[in-house]
Parts: C-alpha cells; sequence; structure tokens
C-alpha cells in the first residue's frame, strides 16, 4: 500500500450542511490541492445552493444557521451541486482525501454524487485528522499552534486541517487516492461568502499553472475569470492580467467574448432559479455585464412583484422555519399565540387561501415557501412580522 509521502496530489477538503439527516445538503465546499511541500495550490470554495431549505436538521434540533452562519439568501444565487460537480470531480480525482472527521464530509459528498447521473465518487482510502490527533479542529488550534480562524466555515477549516496534517500526519501513513468523475460542462464558477456577506471576505489562494484546467484554454480563462469576478467588479489590473492571460493561451477578442457570454448567462441561470429577479439581483446582472464589456447583452428585467402586504386583522397566515434565531423565547407556538391574540388566523400549511406565509428568510426553499410562490401568496419575515405586531398593527 502506498504511504502518504509518495502521493503526488494531496486535496484537504471540508464541507458545511443543511444538517446531519440522510435528505441533508452541501451548503458549502471547500478543496484545497497542496504540492509536494504541503503548500496550497489551488484553493476552492463555495456556497452551494442546497435545492431545499436551511433549517433545523440536526439530532438534538440546533439550527445549523446558528453554526455556520449560512442563511437561505446567501445560497439562493449559488451554484447548486449538480453545476460545480465536474469542478469538484476535477480535483478530487486521483487525489489522497484529507479532512478532519472526514467520515462526515465524505458521506455528504456521496450522497451528492449519488443522486447524479454518469457520475462516480470512491474515496479510496482517506486520510483523517481528527483521527490523528485526537483532538476537535479547535482544540487543536491550541494544542499544536494553529494559525486560528474564524471556524465552522469551510476554506478556514480546511486550511487549519492542512496545517493540522503537517504536524500529526506522518510520512508512512496508509493511504489511496479517489476516483472521481462527473459529467457535464466544467463550470468553474462559484459563489463566496465574501460575495453576498463583505465582512466574511478571504482571500483565495489561486494558480493558473496548477488550476484543474491547465492545458485547457478556454477553461482556464474561465477560470481565472470567476476569480477576478470574485469582488463583482474587474480593475485596470486585474484587466491587464485578463489580457495578458487571453493573449498567452491564443484566445482571439471573439473566444473571450463567448466566455464573458457563458458566464454571464451562468449567473442568470442562478438568478432565475427561483422565478423572481429583485432589485438587488437585477443591479448585479448589470454590473458583472458591464465589467465584462458586455454592457448591450440582454438581461432579465425585475420581477413585477405586488406591493408588500401589512398585516391585518382577519388574515390567514402560516409560520415557517426557525424564529428562535431571533430570539430563543420566539417558538413557532409563541408565533401562532401572537397572531390569535392580533386577531389573525394561524393555519398549519400553505394553501390557495393562504393570506400570508411567515418565514426567518423570505428566500427559503422551503416547500411551504415554494408553494407560497406559486400562489402568488406573500412572503413575510419573522422580524418584519414581529416590527408590525409589536408596533400595534394591525388595525
Amino acid at each position: 500500500m502506498p504511504s502518504f509521502d509518495q502521493q503526488p496530489k494531496i486535496v484537504v477538503l471540508d464541507v458545511e450542511t443543511t444538517g446531519t439527516f440522510r435528505t441533508d445538503r452541501i451548503v458549502e465546499i471547500s478543496l484545497i490541492t497542496l504540492d509536494e511541500n504541503s503548500m496550497p495550490i489551488d484553493e476552492y470554495d463555495t456556497l452551494v445552493n442546497p435545492e431545499r431549505d436551511i433549517g433545523l436538521s440536526h439530532l438534538d434540533g440546533t439550527n445549523v444557521t446558528s453554526i455556520h452562519g449560512i442563511t437561505a439568501t446567501m445560497v439562493a444565487n449559488a451554484p447548486t451541486f449538480e453545476e460545480i460537480a465536474p469542478a469538484v470531480a476535477r480535483r478530487l480525482d486521483d487525489a489522497v482525501l484529507v479532512g478532519h472527521n472526514i467520515a462526515f464530509d465524505i458521506r455528504f459528498l456521496k450522497r451528492e454524487f449519488e443522486r447524479l447521473d454518469e457520475s462516480s465518487f470512491d474515496p479510496g482510502i482517506p486520510v483523517c485528522t481528527y483521527e490523528t490527533s485526537g483532538l476537535s479542529l479547535e482544540n487543536a488550534v491550541s494544542e499544536f499552534n494553529l494559525s486560528s480562524q474564524q471556524a465552522h466555515r469551510a476554506l478556514t477549516d480546511a486550511r487549519m486541517c492542512a496545517e493540522l496534517m503537517t504536524k500529526t500526519v506522518d510520512g508512512d501513513t496508509e493511504c489511496a487516492p479517489a476516483f472521481c468523475v462527473a459529467s457535464g460542462d466544467p463550470n468553474p464558477r462559484t459563489l463566496r461568502r465574501g460575495a453576498v456577506d463583505p465582512t466574511k471576505i478571504i482571500k483565495r489562494k489561486i494558480s493558473p499553472i496548477h488550476s484543474p484546467w491547465n492545458g485547457d484554454s478556454t477553461g482556464m480563462y474561465r477560470y481565472v475569470l470567476n476569480h477576478v469576478l470574485d469582488d463583482g467588479k474587474i480593475d485596470s489590473r486585474e484587466r491587464k492580467q485578463l489580457e495578458e492571460l487571453a493573449e498567452e493561451l491564443q484566445l482571439s477578442n471573439e473566444q473571450v467574448k463567448e466566455i464573458c457570454q457563458l458566464h454571464l448567462a451562468t449567473l442568470v441561470a442562478a438568478v432565475e432559479r427561483d422565478g423572481i429577479v429583485g432589485e438587488d439581483e437585477h443591479d448585479f446582472l448589470e454590473r458583472i455585464a458591464k465589467a465584462m464589456g458586455l454592457e448591450n447583452e440582454p438581461i432579465p428585467s425585475m420581477t413585477d412583484l405586488p406591493e408588500e402586504a401589512s398585516v391585518e386583522a382577519g388574515m390567514t397566515v402560516c409560520f415557517s422555519g426557525d424564529a428562535t434565531m431571533i430570539d430563543s423565547a420566539y417558538t413557532r407556538s409563541f408565533l401562532e399565540k401572537t397572531a390569535t391574540l392580533a386577531h389573525l388566523v394561524p393555519r398549519p400549511s400553505v394553501t390557495k387561501k393562504l393570506d400570508m406565509l411567515v418565514l426567518f428568510d423570505p428566500n427559503s426553499y422551503s416547500g411551504k415557501a415554494q408553494k407560497a410562490r406559486k400562489y402568488g401568496i406573500s412572503i413575510m419575515s419573522v422580524e418584519q412580522f414581529l416590527d408590525e405586531i409589536f408596533a400595534g398593527r394591525p388595525n
């Protein structure tokens, strides 16, 4: 059996999920490719649209958003796992996988790939730094003097794991590389936390020389373009780098334009996924199109939504999601009792006759939220609902 120090490719991985059950999905993933000196040569991380609600999914009833900080709004325009599967597969294939409690990450990756046609994932014999250190990642930070970073974020957790690996994994550790393939467009598009929350920006380390698209001119340019657009703009220095890269890859102006059009099309598809193009989403598409020199490219118009409804006496209302994230006292029972005292009529489910659905996050992909959008039912956040109730409404 090959030993760890004989492996030419090592990928440290970490995922954040909607919970721990079989029906739960990945909401963020990070893959760090290391060279023979355990130095990162490619860092990949993206939020993932789980195509379901982000809610109470832990065995103890903990709301997972309170752990990793990811909300439905943050992942609304993120790529789905199916969209990133080819890019993920290129990194995982033929690499020894390393993770902290890696059995958890592998279990979710297996399920994600199993949902796809023409895909396969065999993790080989991975290496677990939880087993080699005997410590939680949090405790390992102090025990091994690791670079402390924000926990429960896929990229920072993977970075700490990579550092812990160098301190606890022996060169003769038993391991075997993974096998992973996924069909489809090898789309390098990502949506990182910093793009939806500027306070969460963490610079990602990339090396075009070592990217999974090395040797593929179109893929290489898309890979770098996506990285440059990480903050939603292209500055003069980045524009010069893209021009030099196009020349180096022998891409014509027309080919570059087609790549930019393809990138814009993937963003448009993500924005239109829920059937609604909001003002912020429309402005985002305009900003990206302008950055790529596609000002005249058609983008979808803002959705003409009905005026935001106010809470009024006699309305039927259904509650979904976990309002305890605002205050531990705000249980669903509390909300329903509050609604009743305000002369509203609580309902357990969404029907065509419902007046309003109240959610912790209006961008939720829960079954109730999707049904409400289909029926044209007003959706309001729990926070706004409580503001209206406690402000003296309804009248």
